[in-house]
């Protein structure tokens, strides 16, 4: 059995408590948050211990994997405490809120040893497992070009609200960083990366609430994400140009549409909930070795993708990867 606490037990964290004590391999053992009120509610709901501290968090011998489900900014400080102290990570995106914190962090995980997966959540969305599928059976050749797309509106934010501000929640990188790493699993690594950005409409905002990144991929491949929160229709969807043929998903509807080799083909992949299988993989992980889709490596790279284009539109040049 797997032991695992939580730190932050707002929305986010909640919805992997729901999902541990579904899965028959691992336990809830406890949560941790600064607020007396979450943490009551998790006593109470699940019947789990609620730590005053999150040392005592992490000197309980039964907890075996951290899930961190804080703010961005505090990332980077729990996930290095937990490492320091031996357990297994399991932290949301974005990797941190700053470059330097990523940087420090890698460190402190590299030396330590433990277990660390990135919750990209999108990669367990059925919609881009097809997309997987399809691209693993090599039938679509070569990948030329992929364009991504995530726009919306923003929701109402408080007047301390820490979404307000880029060095608390990394930007519009904070959803964003969906699609960046969905390049990477898709065309493989950037090697260049230019973009534009702006903020036309959110003065709440300190930060660009529109951006378009262009990737050089290592193997030549051509990456285009959008990213909007000012989008009268939501769109959030894909649309993948290889060798072979062409594929074309849509996360609203979950649809997938692809022609290969002269072949059309439309699919509705079948619903799953994609935090429980998620967290499936980081159990799977801690129990038999089995690297889970997204490891510290995948939030590291695309934590580095995302600082790359925040470079590019600051000094309006072309930024070249690795930045360290």
């Amino acid at each position: 059995m797997v032991g695992l606490a939580i730190v932050g037990f707002g929305s986010i964290g909640r919805e992997h408590a729901s999902s541990i004590v579904k899965l028959s391999e691992a336990e809830l053992v406890g949560v941790y948050d600064v607020s007396y009120e979450a943490r009551r509610f998790a006593r109470e709901k699940y019947g789990v211990k609620s730590y005053g501290k999150l040392e005592e968090l992490l000197r309980d011998p039964s907890v075996d994997g951290v899930v961190v489900c804080t703010p961005p900014y505090i990332h980077a400080e729990v996930c290095s405490k937990a490492a320091q102290a031996g357990k297994h990570v399991f932290c949301e995106k974005p990797l941190t809120a700053s470059w330097d914190d990523a940087l420090k962090l890698r460190d402190v995980v590299r030396s330590s040893g433990i277990k660390f997966m990135t919750g990209f959540v999108l990669r367990y969305f059925p919609v881009y497992v097809e997309v997987e599928k399809l691209l693993s059976t090599g039938k679509l050749g070569k990948v030329y070009s992929v364009l991504l797309t995530d726009a919306g509106g923003l929701y109402p934010l408080g007047a301390g609200d820490f979404r307000r501000f880029k060095r608390l929640n990394a930007g519009i990188g904070e959803q964003l960083i969906h699609e960046v790493d969905a390049l990477r699993f898709l065309a493989g690594d950037a090697a260049k990366v230019y973009a534009r950005g702006g903020r036309f409409k959110h003065e709440v905002l300190d930060y660009e609430d529109n951006i378009v990144i262009l990737a050089t991929m290592e193997n030549g491949a051509i990456g285009t994400i959008l990213g909007s929160l000012t989008a009268k229709l939501y769109r959030r969807d894909g649309y993948l140009i290889c060798e072979n043929g062409t594929v074309a998903f849509d996360l609203r509807n979950s649809t997938v549409e692809a022609r290969i080799d002269g072949e059309e083909f439309k699919v509705k992949p079948e619903r799953n909930n994609p935090f429980l299988d998620e967290m499936r993989d980081f159990v799977s992980w801690l129990k038999t070795g089995k690297k889970p889709k997204a490891t510290f490596e995948d939030g590291f790279k695309a934590q580095e993708i995302l600082e790359a284009a925040y470079r590019s539109i600051e000094e309006s040049r072309e930024v070249i990867l690795p930045l360290s």
